[in-house]
């Protein structure tokens, strides 16, 4: 259900900036709007992305976790290895494209930078969003795709709002745009959870550190 919501939000979306729909909205220093509340949904994935306690069910570090993920094989693909150390590929990435994305939003939406921003850019950002969202039938079971799909999912939503406030089109696109990356962050999180459950639940050793769904 998350992960069609959050496509057909997509897909709406890109309807909203082929045709600019929907009511026209026009706000003094819109682009600065714009970039100050994404920066903001950036500041806020970046330390949840860091503190991943913050964010609910996850798993502390113990001497029986790895990354915050249980110490079994099974969630090998889940597990990044940095210096010797396990960390989550998943929150990795989102943070990694938290970073890469308030430094660009503060080039484009404050310094006037990268401009001019082609049609191109946002085709690569929608392409990029997608594959983020559905990175758990593509991501073949590496560590290290998982944390460019997580990179792409938070660059590719900044590479949108670069795209459409350049096209100039109504702050009801951006502020749409907006409300999505807040939920294709939440979905990403919330089918990232559930696919742990699953992972555990196909598991015949029921460990206490593993993910199992509520009772």
């Amino acid at each position: 259900m998350y992960l069609t919501l959050s496509l057909a939000g997509l897909s709406i979306l890109v309807s909203l900036y082929l045709w600019d729909g929907g009511p026209q909205v026009s706000l003094p220093f819109q682009a600065q709007v714009t970039g100050t509340i994404f920066v903001s949904i950036c500041v806020v994935g970046l330390v949840a992305a860091v503190s991943p306690r913050s964010c609910g069910r996850g798993h502390g570090s113990s001497a029986q976790s790895k990354g915050h993920h249980p110490d079994c094989g099974r969630f090998g693909g889940h597990v990044l290895w940095l210096g010797g150390k396990p960390h989550c590929a998943g929150c990795s990435g989102l943070a990694l494209g938290a970073a890469a994305s308030i430094i660009g939003s503060v080039l484009f939406f404050y310094a006037g930078l990268l401009r001019p921003v082609s049609g191109v850019v946002f085709w690569l950002g929608v392409a990029a969003v997608a594959s983020g969202l559905i990175q758990h039938f593509i991501d073949l079971g590496s560590p290290y795709i998982h944390l460019l799909l997580n990179v792409s999912l938070v660059s590719g939503s900044f590479m949108i709002a670069a795209s459409i406030s350049a096209s100039g089109v109504s702050f009801f696109v951006e502020a749409f745009h907006l409300v999505l990356v807040v939920f294709w962050v939440a979905a990403r999180i919330r089918v990232s959870q559930e696919e742990h459950v699953l992972i555990c639940q196909a598991c015949d050793q029921r460990c206490e550190h593993g993910y199992w769904a509520p009772k």
